[in-house]
């Protein structure tokens, strides 16, 4: 080999080299690239998820909260309905003394008009 020829083969290794390296410039670029994506997608995750827990925890209150009244409502509701049994209790119980005391009062004005 003549060193013309060891001067040309040695080119064509430099236009490889600077080749490879361009693509790895490139490649280097949207490494890069892609990275800032990535982070970018990172920090809006992280912003949605405080979202979604913020919004979670306002649930969760929400919830606490009406299940309180919904628990408040019943105990107001059982009382009322207890009242108005009682009430009906002492209805009966009072129409029934009343029924008592006729058919006695009946009783005693047949036995004293009847001889």
């Amino acid at each position: 080999m003549s060193s013309e020829e060891v001067l040309s083969e040695i080119r064509e290794r430099m236009v490889r080299v600077e080749t490879k390296i361009d693509n790895m410039n490139e490649v280097k670029k949207m490494a890069e690239e892609a990275r800032d994506t990535a982070k970018e997608s990172l920090q809006s995750t992280r912003t949605a998820n405080r979202q979604i827990d913020e919004q979670s925890r306002r649930l969760d209150e929400a919830a606490k909260h009406y299940e309180y009244e919904v628990r408040a409502l019943n105990a107001r509701i059982d009382s009322e309905n207890e009242k108005r049994r009682a009430g009906q209790r002492w209805l009966i119980g009072t129409t029934l003394t009343v029924i008592g005391l006729f058919l006695t009062a009946i009783g005693l004005l047949w036995k004293v008009v009847a001889p």
